[in-house]
């Protein structure tokens, strides 16, 4: 890939990919370290993309979504080994990130059954909570 397609592609799509991983994972550090290993995976394997099959903003969500996937397996696995060690710890003791995520994971297809007012409607107080602790 040369460098001013890299340059197109990470202007087009970071912020809104970076958006969609905070959300997800509900952790905004995670979520930048996520962002960075889906362009640093989209440059390596830049070579198998095949526009036939989609476009680059679902090639790049999908890299994105695999490795959110990981991350929570790998999460997970941890948290069971830590379990079998300490076994009367509190899970959400233990990774509160992963909890927030799981949680956005069985809110996900409530929102998608609401109309796009109600959805609005539900976004509105965090969005303005963000606005009023200066984060965006």
């Amino acid at each position: 890939m040369r460098p001013a397609d890299f340059d197109r592609l990470y202007a087009e799509h970071a912020q809104p990919l970076f958006s969609f991983l905070a959300y997800r994972l509900g952790d905004r550090t995670l979520a930048e370290d996520l962002l960075a290993d889906t362009f640093e995976r989209a440059l390596r394997s830049h070579g198998r993309f095949d526009r036939r099959r989609g476009s680059e903003k679902s090639w790049l969500y999908s890299i994105a979504l695999n490795l959110v996937r990981d991350h929570q397996r790998r999460r997970g696995a941890e948290h069971r080994a830590l379990d079998r060690a300490s076994p009367g710890l509190e899970f959400s003791v233990l990774d509160p990130a992963l909890e927030r995520a799981e949680q956005r994971s069985q809110l996900e297809p409530a929102l998608a059954a609401l109309s796009e007012e109600e959805r609005e409607a539900i976004a509105l107080p965090s969005q303005r909570r963000r606005a009023n602790s200066g984060t965006a």
